[in-house]
């Protein structure tokens, strides 16, 4: 969500009544929240899977189980059938992190997309790890793309050295680090009864077998533990505590942790809010402690500290290498998930002696990464202007 309307929003600019598709399964949802945060009317939300397969005499929720997978790659060409350009948006969609066959699932609507004789970007791309036969499969995908940017040096560099890819490829940024087009409202934090830097900020996640292989009260003891650490700090500086959901079934997770902590200064968050408003609050906040991705990007990206616990290669990638803010980084440890839990809390105490220093750094880094966020939407507004007065001539 984020990074479409940013996509939306800085591409709107650049070009003239650009008019924008974008494929989701929850239309009318996904409709109305781009909309509402990007407040433009150029956008039209269609089906992942337009129906191809239409007999009467099928249940409408099986003509649709049909179309998401047998006619799938069909399906997704006719979805795009009339635009110009399709943009991949990045995350680390397409490793191995998530499911095998889904990558390979993935690949196969790319090289669908290059059949179809469309145009394709891949923007704020983490690629990897990729194993097996799917390397070469992945291969031959990625150089019939039109251009791949890569949110990271790492991903640049598998894509290059592992991959062995030839094509179009550069390091870029991570399209959230450009501002959102609403973030300077701050109605939300007034609404959670907290003030611009009177609060610390948890975002835990429910993605628990990402970050550990034992059981949920483990799990959610160590989270528990982060939180005490945070409201130690908390109290002992007049500040509250905000456990913040960044997408939806985290919320139970925040519950869960409000539970444990018997205090009047937690502050936890049940709305499901829209991505400016959590920018919102994580740009008030005094220091972070982050296991999303994009809620770390965020309180980075409004110049706050955060400590960042990582599942995968994405986090070292973008904060510990693009950014050269590796201290901000703390790798999970699946076996055992107290023990970075300990790390954390270390990571905070480092961290929290030195926030001035910290808040230096990170407005230097976050300057370049806002640049090169910015120069592959304007490459790519550049290069669909010149192609529009070519076919014009």
């Amino acid at each position: 969500m984020m990074m479409c309307e940013n996509v939306i929003t800085h591409l709107s600019r650049l070009l003239h009544e650009p008019h924008f598709v974008v494929l989701s399964d929850q239309l009318q949802e996904t409709q109305s929240r781009l909309e509402a945060a990007t407040q433009l009317h150029c956008i039209e939300v269609r089906p992942r899977f337009p129906p191809l397969f239409r007999s009467s005499k099928i249940t409408s929720n099986f003509r649709a189980r049909i179309n998401a997978s047998i006619l799938r790659y069909s399906s997704l060409s006719k979805a795009v059938d009339d635009c110009e350009i399709v943009i991949i948006l990045g995350g680390d969609d397409i490793s191995e992190y998530y499911s095998k066959l889904r990558v390979v699932d993935i690949l196969l609507r790319l090289i669908t997309l290059k059949v179809a004789r469309r145009r394709v970007f891949l923007l704020g791309q983490t690629i990897g790890p990729i194993t097996s036969w799917r390397k070469p499969l992945a291969r031959i995908v990625f150089d019939r793309m039109d251009a791949i940017y890569h949110r990271g040096p790492e991903s640049f560099e598998y894509c290059r050295g592992v991959l062995g890819c030839k094509g179009k490829q550069s390091v870029a940024a991570d399209l959230a680090f450009l501002p959102l087009a609403r973030e300077a409202e701050q109605n939300i934090i007034a609404k959670l009864g907290i003030q611009p830097g009177g609060y610390l900020t948890l975002v835990p996640s429910g993605l628990r077998t990402h970050y550990s292989e034992q059981s949920e009260m483990n799990y959610l003891n160590g989270l528990v533990h982060i939180a005490e650490h945070l409201l130690r700090i908390a109290v002992s500086k007049n500040l509250k505590l905000v456990l913040l959901p960044h997408v939806a079934f985290d919320r139970i997770l925040v519950r869960a942790i409000q539970q444990r902590l018997s205090a009047e200064c937690v502050v936890a968050v049940s709305d499901l809010l829209m991505p400016y408003q959590a920018r919102a609050i994580l740009g008030g906040s005094t220091l972070c402690v982050s296991q999303r991705m994009h809620a770390a990007i965020s309180s980075l990206e409004q110049g706050i500290p955060v400590i960042a616990i990582a599942y995968s290669v994405k986090y070292s990638d973008v904060i510990g290498s693009y950014l050269d803010l590796p201290k901000l980084v703390v790798e999970a440890d699946r076996s055992g998930f107290l023990s970075t839990a300990n790390e954390v809390c270390r990571r905070i105490d480092e961290v929290w002696v030195e926030l001035e220093e910290w808040r230096t750094k990170i407005k230097i880094s976050v300057g370049r990464a806002r640049y090169d966020a910015a120069r592959q939407l304007e490459e790519l507004a550049t290069l669909y202007l010149a192609d529009k007065a070519a076919r014009k001539s």
